[in-house]
């Protein structure tokens, strides 16, 4: 993207966090005429809202969007002459919505993904679904990730916050992080891609833990004790698949930043993790309650894919194993934590 031209921003899906990210991004260059916001969702009732009264029907409805923003009809119309695709899509959805977007690209458009999670039945990054979708599309594009400990209610309230892009290209990340930043979101730069991606989507198994932790009724000790060895569960994973270390240092707020937001703010991954304890339902019932609250609990599909992961390559991950027993086999919670906190003692 040339730093001087007038560029097309296209918001690809406009779910919670696409439609906090709209309303900060369009707030922040409401004065730039340089600068032209266009979103898409599948949802026709989303549409019909907008339309109708410039308001989101599902999440922050007391917000009215300024005129900066603009709807396209479909989803051809908003990737076409787009200079930044932000997508925001549900990570089991990701890969219908990206099929083939790539015939409908008409010049180097970049991407930054700010969903999280991994196809439960490929296994699959985000980024490597989009990038098998857009390489046909005779362009160059660079594919970054948004990434730390935010949630979409801090972003579109404009609270302090510090995030991260990673992009193998230093040069994408660094516009995308000048588009982003502002006095109330500080971004980090960085080319850690698979780490970033990796951290964002395998810690949502631990806001699961500290949900469950919560409803179970336990204090902060047993939360903080099960997020210590549920992160090096994931540390574990994300180095067999290739991560470096640096994103799993003190400091990332791509790992850090995002497991204590995720962990002790309200978060869905942790009220899902919470829920299971006090709703008297199975983990598909409580799965199925939220997503009618139009709340996606990623998490869920995060635990099966991890767990498949770590015996792919042969890890003991008895966090992951023991959550996964809890959403998948019917194992109960109390006494599942009970085995991952007491356990066998270890050196």
């Amino acid at each position: 993207m040339n730093e001087k031209e007038k560029r097309k921003i296209a918001f690809l899906g406009f779910g919670a966090f696409n439609c906090a990210m709209a309303h900060y991004l369009t707030k922040k260059f409401s004065k730039d005429d340089n600068y032209n916001f266009f979103f898409w969702d599948i949802d026709e009732k989303i549409i019909q809202e907008f339309i109708d009264n410039r308001t989101h029907p599902h999440h922050f409805q007391e917000m009215k969007f300024n005129e900066k923003i603009q709807i396209c009809q479909t989803k051809e119309e908003l990737i076409k002459d787009a200079d930044l695709v932000i997508i925001g899509i549900s990570a089991q959805a990701f890969n219908i919505a990206l099929k083939n977007i790539g015939s409908s690209l008409s010049k180097d458009t970049d991407f930054v993904i700010i969903s999280k999670g991994i196809d439960i039945q490929t296994h699959e990054l985000l980024s490597s679904i989009a990038r098998k979708n857009i390489d046909n599309s005779g362009f160059n594009h660079h594919i970054a990730i948004f990434s730390g400990g935010t949630v979409a209610s801090d972003i579109a309230n404009q609270v302090p916050l510090i995030a991260e892009i990673a992009c193998e290209n230093d040069d994408c990340a660094k516009t995308i992080a000048n588009i982003f930043s502002s006095d109330s979101l500080r971004i980090h730069t960085n080319n850690e891609v698979l780490s970033v991606e990796i951290s964002g989507a395998l810690k949502n198994f631990i806001s699961i833990g500290s949900g469950i932790c919560e409803g179970l009724g336990f204090t902060a000790g047993t939360k903080a004790s099960f997020i210590t060895q549920a992160a090096f569960d994931v540390y574990k994973i994300a180095k067999k698949m290739g991560a470096s270390d640096v994103t799993f240092l003190p400091g990332s707020t791509s790992f850090w930043g995002d497991i204590m937001l995720s962990s002790f703010g309200e978060t869905r991954n942790k009220e899902f993790g919470k829920r299971l304890c006090i709703d008297g339902k199975t983990p598909s019932e409580v799965v199925e309650d939220m997503k009618k609250e139009h709340k996606t609990v990623e998490g869920y599909y995060t635990v099966k894919a991890s767990h498949e992961i770590a015996k792919e390559y042969k890890i003991d991950t008895p966090t992951i194993d023991y959550i996964y027993k809890v959403l998948y086999k019917g194992e109960d919670p109390q006494t599942a934590l009970r085995k991952i906190m007491i356990g066998d003692k270890k050196n």
